[in-house]
C-alpha cells in the first residue's frame, strides 16, 4: 500500500525520486525502499516530510498518513518494535552536532546518570531539560556532545548544538543565539525577524512537535538561554556553563570534576603511547600539574608525543621549572597557564605575535582574512602562521579558512597582550570590518561617507558576489557589534566604533534590523560623548534619527536630526548637512508635513548638486518624487525618477531598482496599471538581487495592486500569498503599514473583502504605532469602504481620514 501511494504522488508532482529526496531531507534509499514495498510503516517524521513536498489538502493529508500508516500505529508513536521498525535509523533533517570526541576517558559515570535521567523522562509529559556545569577546560562539551550522539536516534527531527561564547568578552546575546538556531533548523535568513519578541516566537513555532536534541554550550545565564528552551514534551536540551544556572528550577545539573589520576594518565596514555607506562609516577605528576584537566592534559601531551626522546620526568621539570602566565579564570591556577606557555614558548616569533594579537579579537570564531588584518599580514603569510597554531594545538581549524581559539587560550593571548598591541590589533580589526562592509555595500550603490571619515587605507575581504559578502554581514555581525563594545571601551579607538557603525547603517536598515542598529548606534553616541568627538557625535544623531523613524518615535527623530544639523553647521561640514536635509525630507515624507518634505528635498539636491554628489542627489530626487505622488502631482514624480533612472543605470543597482519602483507607481497613479506592471516586475527582481527584503515586500504588495487594477486577479492572488508571508516575516512597521493597505486594496478590487478586512486592521495598527498618518487615512478610507454603508463607523472612519489628510497636507478627495 505506501509503494503506490508514495509512487503515485510523487509521479503526479513529476518529480524523480532523487528529486523527491532533495526536497524532502529523506534519503534516496528510503524512498526506493518506499516505493518498492521494503518499508511497510514509514516513520512519522518522513510522512510529514513527504506530505509537504506533495503540497496534499488537508483531507488529502489525511488520507495519505492513514494510508501509509495502515500497517500499524508504532510509527506515529514513536516506539519501537512492530512494522515502524522496519524503516531502520531515524533521519535527521538537521545535523549540527560535532563529532564524538577523540581520547574521551573517565566520565562513564557521568554518561549513566545523564542517560537514566533521559530515559526517565521520555515517561513524563515535560521536555527534559540537564545542565553540566564546571571549570573551564574540564570537558563539559565533550561530555555532553558524547551523551547527545548516544541518544541521537530518539529525537529524529532535528541535532542542534550552539556555543553560545558565554564567559568570552561579549556572550551571544538571546536573540542573536535564536537567530543561529533557526538557520541551523533550515529557516531562511530573510524569514527570521529583527524585533526579539517575533525572533523567539518564530523559534518557539518552528520547534514546537520536533522531537529535536538541542545542545546549548557555554552559557553565561540563565537569562541568556531561557527563552530558547524548547517547550514541547519530545525535545531534550543539554545546557553546558562555567557558572552554576541555579535559577532552571526542576533541571538536574551535573557538576563536572577534574578527572581522577587514573583516568588522567590514561588519557595521556592515549595521546604519548606507552612511554606512559614505563613512567607511570611521573605521569601522575604531569596530571596533577595540570590539574587533571583534560584540555592542559591534551596540550602538555601533544607537546611530548612531538618530542620522541623525552622523558616524562623531563617534561616535569619543564613544567616545574616554568613561570606560568597570569590567566583571570577562577580555579585553573599554574597549571593551565604552565601548559600555555609552555605551548607559547615554543613557538617562532611571528607565531607568537599573531597568538598574541588574536586575544584582541573579541570572540574565539574568526576567519583567516580577519587574523591576516589583525596582524598586518599578507593573507599566504597569515594562513601559514595559523597553521603553526593549528598544529600546537593553540586553535582548530573548524571548516577551510575558518578557525576557533578556546576561550582560554584566548584569555592566556590577552594576558600577553600589551596595551599598544592592543589599541593597534583592535584599531586594524575595526578598520577591516570598515573596509568590508563598504566593499559589500559598493556592489549595489557607489554611496560613501566624505574623505574625513574614510578611516585607513586597509585591503578588504574579497567577494564572488552581493549575496555572498551580505552572507559575511550576517555571519559576521555578532563580532562586529562586539568589536564595536570594544572599542568604545578604549578611548583611542571611539571614532573608529562610529566608523564601523556608520558602515554597518545601510545593512541594518535594508535587512530591517533596526533594533541591533539602535542597540549599536546609542553605544557609539555614549563613546562619542565621553571621547568628546563633536563629529562623531553629529554623525551618530543623525544615523539614530533614522533607526528611530522607522521604530515608530518621530518626536526624537526629529530631536536627534536638528541636534546633528546643529553640530554639522558649527563644524562647516556642508555634505553633513546635505545629508542631515536628506534624512528630514524622509521624515516629512513619512509623518508631515509634505510641504516641509519638499523644502528639505530641494535643500538636499540643491547642496548635492554644489558639492558634486551625485548619489546623494539622486536620494533626494526619488523622494522629491515621491512627495510630488502624495501630492497629486505623478508627472513630476516621473520626471525626478527618469533623471535618477538615468544615472543609476551605470552606478547603482540599489538606486535602479528604487527609481523603477517610484516611476512604476507614479504611472499606477495615472491610470496605467499594465506599464506600471511591466515596470514593478523589473524593479522586483533587482531588489531580489540586491537582497533588500524591506524593498522586496514594498515592490511586491504594489504589484499585486497592479495587477489586481489591471484584471488580471488570479495573478494578484497569487502574489498576495507571498508578500503578506514576507511582510509578517519582516514585522517591520513602516512595510505592513504600506504593504498591508496594498495587499488589502488589492483583494478588495479581486473581490476578498473578508481577507482585507484584516490586512487594513493591521496596517492602522502598524501605522498607528508608527506615526504614519498617510497610511493610517488610507487604512481608515479602506476599512468605510468595506463596512455597512449605512453603519456609523463609515462616518468615523471618514472624518478621521479627512483630519489626518488635511495635517499631512495631502490633497482631500
Amino acid at each position: 500500500m505506501s509503494a503506490h501511494v508514495v509512487r503515485v504522488h510523487r509521479r503526479r508532482i513529476g518529480m524523480s525520486q532523487e528529486e523527491l529526496a532533495a526536497a524532502t531531507g529523506v534519503s534516496v534509499r528510503t524512498i526506493q525502499a518506499l516505493e518498492s514495498g521494503g518499508i511497510r510503516v514509514p516513520r512519522a517524521v518522513t510522512i510529514r516530510l513527504l506530505a509537504d513536498a506533495f503540497r496534499l489538502s488537508d483531507e488529502e493529508r489525511d488520507g495519505f498518513v492513514r494510508a501509509l500508516l495502515r500497517g500499524g500505529a508504532t510509527a506515529v508513536d514513536g516506539g519501537s518494535g512492530g512494522p515502524a521498525a522496519a524503516e531502520g535509523p531515524a533521519e535527521v533533517s538537521a545535523r549540527h552536532l560535532p563529532r564524538r570526541p577523540v581520547g574521551y576517558v573517565g566520565r562513564g559515570d557521568e554518561e549513566r546518570w545523564l542517560r537514566r535521567r533521559i530515559d526517565e523522562a521520555v515517561h513524563t509529559d515535560q521536555p527534559f531539560l540537564a545542565v553540566v556545569d564546571g571549570m573551564a577546560g574540564v570537558g563539559k562539551t565533550a561530555l555532553a556532545v558524547s551523551v547527545a550522539h548516544g541518544v541521537g536516534d530518539r529525537f529524529p527531527d532535528a541535532h542542534l548544538f550552539l556555543d553560545l561564547q558565554g564567559h568570552g568578552a561579549a556572550p551571544l546575546s538571546t536573540i542573536d543565539a535564536a537567530a543561529v538556531l533557526l538557520r541551523q533548523l533550515g529557516v531562511e535568513r530573510g524569514r527570521i525577524p529583527d524585533d526579539p519578541d517575533d525572533r523567539l516566537a518564530l523559534w518557539r513555532a518552528e520547534t514546537a512537535r520536533r522531537r529535536m536534541l538541542l545542545v546549548l554550550d557555554n552559557a553565561a545565564s540563565t537569562a541568556q538561554i531561557e527563552p530558547l528552551l524548547p517547550v514541547d514534551a519530545a525535545a531534550l536540551t543539554l545546557v553546558t556553563s562555567r557558572t552554576r544556572l541555579g535559577l532552571l528550577a526542576g533541571a538536574p545539573t551535573l557538576s563536572l570534576m577534574p578527572l581522577d589520576v587514573d583516568d588522567a594518565t590514561d588519557l595521556l596514555r592515549q595521546i604519548v603511547g606507552d612511554r606512559i607506562d614505563r613512567e607511570v609516577a611521573e605521569a601522575a605528576v604531569v596530571s596533577a600539574l595540570c590539574g587533571s584537566l583534560p584540555l592542559a592534559i591534551r596540550l602538555v601531551g601533544q607537546y611530548l608525543a612531538s618530542r620522541p626522546l623525552w622523558t616524562v620526568r623531563a617534561l616535569v621539570e619543564r613544567l616545574r621549572g616554568e613561570v606560568p602566565a597570569t590567566i583571570d579564570v577562577a580555579a585553573e591556577g599554574q597549571t593551565v597557564a604552565a601548559t600555555f606557555t609552555i605551548s607559547y614558548r615554543q613557538l617562532a616569533d611571528p607565531t607568537r605575535r599573531m597568538l598574541r594579537l588574536l586575544g584582541a579579537h573579541p570572540s574565539g570564531g574568526f576567519e583567516l582574512w580577519t587574523a591576516a588584518a589583525i596582524a598586518d599580514l599578507p593573507v599566504d603569510r597569515a594562513q601559514a602562521v595559523l597553521d603553526d597554531l593549528v598544529e600546537s594545538h593553540l586553535l582548530w581549524a573548524e571548516t577551510p579558512g575558518r578557525y576557533r581559539m578556546h576561550d582560554l587560550v584566548r584569555d592566556f593571548a590577552r594576558s600577553l597582550l600589551s596595551p599598544d598591541e592592543a589599541v593597534a590589533a583592535t584599531g586594524r580589526l575595526l578598520s577591516y570590518f570598515v573596509a568590508t562592509v563598504r566593499w559589500v555595500e559598493s556592489t549595489i550603490t557607489t554611496w560613501y561617507p566624505r574623505d574625513h571619515d574614510q578611516g585607513p587605507a586597509v585591503t578588504a575581504r574579497p567577494f564572488r558576489d552581493h549575496a555572498e559578502g551580505l552572507g559575511w554581514l550576517d555571519d559576521n555581525s555578532p563580532s562586529m557589534a562586539a568589536a564595536i563594545e570594544q572599542a568604545c571601551q578604549l578611548p583611542a579607538l571611539r571614532r573608529d566604533a562610529g566608523r564601523l557603525g556608520e558602515a554597518l547603517f545601510g545593512y541594518h536598515f535594508r535587512q530591517g534590523r533596526h533594533y541591533s542598529a539602535k542597540r549599536l548606534q546609542l553605544r557609539t553616541l555614549e563613546a562619542a560623548r565621553q571621547a568628546g568627538d563633536q563629529h562623531m557625535i553629529a554623525t551618530t544623531q543623525r544615523l539614530l534619527a533614522g533607526t528611530l523613524l522607522v521604530l515608530g518615535d518621530r518626536a526624537e527623530s526629529l530631536r536627534y536630526l536638528k541636534l546633528a544639523l546643529r553640530r554639522h553647521r558649527a563644524l562647516g561640514d556642508t555634505w553633513a548637512q546635505m545629508r542631515v536635509h536628506a534624512n528630514l525630507t524622509s521624515l516629512y515624507r513619512n509623518t508631515g508635513p509634505l510641504a516641509d518634505a519638499v523644502e528639505s528635498a530641494r535643500t538636499a539636491i540643491a547642496a548635492a548638486v554644489a558639492i558634486g554628489d551625485r548619489d546623494s542627489e539622486m536620494s533626494a530626487r526619488l523622494d522629491l518624487g515621491h512627495v510630488y505622488r502624495l501630492l497629486g502631482d505623478p508627472r513630476a514624480g516621473i520626471a525626478e525618477a527618469r533623471v535618477a533612472v538615468a544615472w543609476a543605470r551605470g552606478h547603482s543597482r540599489l538606486y535602479l531598482g528604487r527609481g523603477i519602483h517610484h516611476m512604476a507607481l507614479n504611472r499606477l497613479a495615472l491610470g496605467h496599471p499594465r506599464v506600471a506592471i511591466l515596470l514593478l516586475t523589473r524593479a522586483l527582481r533587482l531588489r531580489q538581487e540586491t537582497r533588500n527584503p524591506i524593498a522586496e515586500v514594498e515592490n511586491r504588495a504594489d504589484l499585486c495592486l497592479a495587477l489586481a487594477m489591471g484584471g488580471d486577479s488570479a495573478a494578484a492572488l497569487d502574489q498576495v500569498r507571498t508578500a503578506v508571508s514576507m511582510m509578517r516575516t519582516l514585522g517591520d512597521l513602516f512595510t505592513t503599514a504600506y504593504a498591508a493597505n496594498r495587499l488589502g486594496a488589492a483583494l478588495r478590487l479581486a473581490g476578498r473583502p473578508d481577507e482585507a478586512r484584516p490586512l487594513h486592521d493591521d496596517a492602522l495598527a502598524a501605522a498607528t504605532r508608527a506615526s504614519l498618518p498617510y497610511e493610517r487615512a488610507q487604512a481608515h478610507l479602506a476599512l468605510a469602504a468595506l463596512a455597512d454603508p449605512h453603519a456609523t463607523a463609515v462616518v468615523e472612519h471618514r472624518r478621521q481620514a479627512r483630519e489626518l489628510l488635511v495635517g499631512y497636507g495631502a490633497p482631500v478627495d
